[in-house]
């Protein structure tokens, strides 16, 4: 009887390593949490969620949201890498604030960048980071013209996104640090409503432009881009525009302001001009803005802004190539998605 009893113990503790063994080296995650505003999880929060999980940790870790509208402010703080943020879909797992920047900030503040970031309703700052499935939006409306309502402001190196949305009217997706890949996500704003210093691959990508009160025509993007040597750069590649406002594909926020689209489907809301080169002093010559072998009516280059790039062959390479751009390391595959 013992020896009968003694091998079904070693029988189930064998099928219960190896289902360990399978669930961890498939999935890669050494532990999984729950968030649920119902209070079916571990957490009824993000913020909590991510509160939970120790600082310098370096196992991959799933945080599981389940849908619901999530109305807080996050923060994931750099000291917290290696988490895949998972929602059960976009349309239905929804993380939403309304904060946006102070007006007597932009005159006042010793530390405008800082300020500006503050608005975030999702601010990610660690470096190997997954999000996938989740919509996060920033539902603030000036009532006085056009202010800095980031839905989500990314900082850390080695962040992807899939399937995800990003909502707002100006600066909703703060494209700051780091090397990022966004892959069939959904982007909306009116107002250099993709913006920041990273350097950035949006793969199969919608780009919607709303109305924002007092404007005739918004950017897309607002690259930062300081100098020759910085590698900033916003790359779109078989993305799709479209909206009801007019647009720029992008203005200079710095000299060497840097964004390719490449086939990229552009509706008729792009204007002729297609680039503003703002208020750099040599009126954009310095800028790297390109286009190629794009499509749609708002993709006629014939009245574009004549220090537009033609880019050779070879140096179209460098940024299309997701491998070469931003991959070069091979972070991409290493991640769990």
């Amino acid at each position: 009887m013992w020896r009968i009893f003694s091998g079904l113990v070693t029988l189930i503790i064998s099928l219960l390593l190896v289902s360990f063994y399978v669930k961890f080296s498939d999935g890669q995650f050494a532990r999984s949490i729950t968030v649920d505003s119902n209070g079916g999880g571990e957490f009824a929060s993000v913020q909590a969620a991510i509160n939970s999980v120790a600082d310098g940790n370096s196992d991959w870790i799933l945080i599981n949201i389940k849908a619901g509208i999530y109305r807080e402010k996050v923060t994931l703080p750099k000291d917290k890498s290696y988490l895949v943020i998972r929602g059960e879909r976009p349309e239905s797992t929804i993380i939403e604030w309304n904060t946006d920047m102070e007006a007597s900030l932009w005159t006042n503040s010793s530390n405008l960048a800082a300020d500006v970031l503050s608005s975030a309703t999702f601010t990610s700052s660690a470096s190997d980071i997954v999000f996938q499935g989740i919509t996060i939006k920033n539902t603030y409306e000036g009532q006085n013209g056009p202010k800095a309502a980031i839905a989500l402001a990314v900082s850390g190196d080695r962040t992807s996104f899939y399937s995800c949305r990003f909502i707002g009217i100006q600066d909703t997706l703060c494209d700051n640090l780091g090397r990022h890949y966004f892959h069939d996500c959904y982007i909306e704003g009116s107002v250099d409503f993709i913006f920041g210093y990273a350097r950035s691959t949006y793969e199969n990508c919608n780009i919607n432009t709303v109305p924002d009160k007092g404007l005739k025509a918004g950017w897309i993007t607002a690259n930062g881009r300081r100098s020759l040597d910085d590698a900033s750069a916003y790359v779109f590649k078989s993305c799709k525009i479209s909206g009801s406002f007019k647009t720029y594909l992008g203005r200079a926020w710095n000299k060497y302001s840097r964004v390719i689209f490449y086939r990229t489907d552009m509706s008729n809301c792009v204007v002729p001009q297609g680039w503003d080169h703002w208020a750099t002093p040599d009126k954009g010559a310095s800028t790297t803005f390109a286009e190629a072998e794009c499509s749609g009516t708002g993709a006629d280059v014939s009245q574009r802004v004549k220090w537009e790039k033609k880019l050779r062959p070879e140096e179209l390479e460098e940024f299309i190539s997701t491998n070469q751009f931003i991959n070069y390391d091979g972070w991409l595959d290493k991640q769990p998605h």
